[in-house]
This record gives C-alpha cells, structure tokens and sequence, in this order.
C-alpha cells in the first residue's frame, strides 16, 4: 500500500488508519509519486508507525530526486529503493548502497515514459551491475506507463546490451529481493538454475 507523497502526512495518517483492519492483507507500505519537493523525511511518522505494525517499508528515491533521498530513506529504515536510479550521482551513498545491499527495483519503461531518459541506451543498469548493487528489472503500472516485466526486460536488453548471464543475475536478484521467507526465496532461484539446464 503506497501513499502519494504530494498529500500532506495527516493524509496518510487517516489511509492508515483506514487500513489497519485489513492489515492481514496488506504485507507493505510505501511512498510514491512526485518526488521533487518531498523528500522521505516528511513522512517520518508514517515509516514509524508502519514499523511498529509489521509492515515492510519502501520508498520510491532517487527517480526525479536527489541521490540524498536514498540516504534519507535508508536513515528513515526503509528495506526497498523503488527506482533510485539517481544513486549514481554520489560516491557515498554508491558505497552504502553496495555495502547494506539494499534491493532497487528498476523501471526502465516508465523512466522512459516520464521522459526520465530520452532513450534507454543511458540507463545505469550495467553500472549498478557492476557495482555489484541488488538490482531487478520491474514494471510500474504496466497498464499507464506500458509494459509489463517481460517487456521491460526485452527492451533494457536491447538498449543497454545485457549479456545472458546479467539477465539470469536480474532474475534471481528479483527474488532476493521479495518479502518471502527464506525457504521460498531459495526455491525460487533454484527454480532459475533448473529452467536454464532445460533449455
């Protein structure tokens, strides 16, 4: 469940609140939307109280926003960058990011569409890869921005020419990555070894 960030907290307060009592069906919660003029830090209370009730936190940072919005959502104790893609623009946080191996989920279609990136060809996939960042390919709201994972996967291959074992690494970092115990994890990227000696 992800609150739009160009609200005010007091809003996001009441949705939660709202939503408690379906807290059984709700595994995280999450900020989204504009993110120039809303730094993380400015939903403090709502990261706290989401903690204190078992939910997992996400934060999208570093989309349209500084890389210092990363830091902050780190500091706020978020478990997931959605986005981050501006992480490049400092050496520090790169470090901190590599170091703690804070899952990032990359949208690279709907970069695209936001007009993020011109073309695709820039997108720092390989230099997060190398950098040995957990990094996955994701869709964002496939049915507006276009392109389901699939897609998404196709067209950052082609633009940023990603060798056969990058993809099987995205692939399995998809599934580090996830909320799942770790037994499930474990299975499923086994489940990637197994597909590839197939075929």
């Amino acid at each position: 469940m992800c609150f739009l960030r160009d609200l005010p907290e007091a809003d996001a307060l009441k949705v939660f609140e709202m939503a408690l009592p379906f807290k059984s069906d709700i595994l995280g919660i999450g900020l989204d939307s504009a993110e120039i003029g809303f730094p993380p830090e400015l939903f403090k209370n709502i990261f706290e109280l989401g903690k204190k009730h078992g939910f997992r936190l996400c934060c999208h940072a570093g989309e349209e926003g500084p890389a210092e919005n990363i830091k902050k959502a780190i500091d706020l104790g978020i478990e997931r960058i959605d986005h981050g893609r501006r992480v490049i623009d400092s050496d520090e946080i790169m470090n901190l990011c590599e170091q703690i191996q804070i899952p990032f989920t990359l949208c690279p279609l709907s970069n695209l569409r936001l007009q993020v990136y011109p073309n695709l060809s820039k997108y720092p996939v390989k230099q997060l890869i190398n950098n040995n960042f957990l990094v996955m390919i994701n869709s964002d709201d496939p049915a507006y921005f276009g392109g389901y994972v699939g897609d998404n996967y196709v067209s950052i291959m082609k633009a940023c020419g990603l060798t056969y074992e990058e993809i099987v690494l995205l692939a399995k970092n998809s599934f580090k990555a996830t909320f799942m115990v770790e037994d499930n994890k474990i299975k499923f990227i086994q489940s990637v070894d197994d597909y590839l000696k197939d075929a």
